[in-house]
């Protein structure tokens, strides 16, 4: 088995190359985690939970009689994951909270709302905004997580990207070639 290896540089070449690769996957994949992820109950989770967390709760709310409630397991997944919420009726009072921070105010106008849904971490927590409407009724409602998430748009000139994936493609390509070239060349 040894001596086929020294006569086959060739087979040495392309599974150092596959090593190399699937290494580079797995740091890959791995930074991508470690950057994009946020600490959960359940473990860890892309930086998006939090924003999904936000718009699906109102499924855990209901109108009753012209006033907000709030279902136990709504109250429960808050507790369960440390979390807190404030609920804000159409003129910006408070009608609920749940384990809401003192430093908050109980009162907003239309503009501290959407100024505190593109906020950034302060006092504490993270917050994210969304709102629940039924009965022709809106209300404005705040979750807030507490660690640093950041919450960045991007924004990109989209015609100029699709003119460029093919030259990125071709980059790639080149690069591969390139590589597995001098792995040749060295292995030779």
């Amino acid at each position: 088995m040894k001596n086929r290896w020294k006569r086959n540089p060739l087979a040495k070449i392309v599974v150092l190359l596959m090593v190399l690769i699937l290494i580079g996957t797995m740091l890959g994949i791995g930074l991508f985690y470690y950057a994009f992820s946020i600490p959960e109950p359940e473990g860890l989770s892309l930086a998006s939970w939090p924003n999904r967390f936000t718009e699906n709760f109102s499924v855990w709310m209901e109108s009753k009689d012209g006033a907000i409630a709030i279902n136990e397991i709504g109250l429960k997944k808050l507790d369960e994951y440390g979390l807190w919420l404030q609920v804000v009726n159409e003129s910006g009072q408070e009608v609920f909270s749940h384990n809401k921070p003192t430093d908050y105010p109980t009162d907003y106008s239309s503009s501290e709302l959407t100024e505190l849904a593109g906020s950034e971490y302060e006092n504490g927590n993270t917050v994210f905004v969304s709102h629940y409407e039924d009965c022709g009724r809106t209300w404005s409602y705040i979750v807030g997580f507490p660690y640093s998430i950041g919450k960045y748009m991007l924004y990109y000139n989209g015609e100029t990207v699709s003119r460029l994936s093919p030259i990125f493609q071709i980059v790639f390509f080149f690069v591969i070639f390139v590589g597995i070239s001098l792995f040749l060349i060295y292995g030779f």
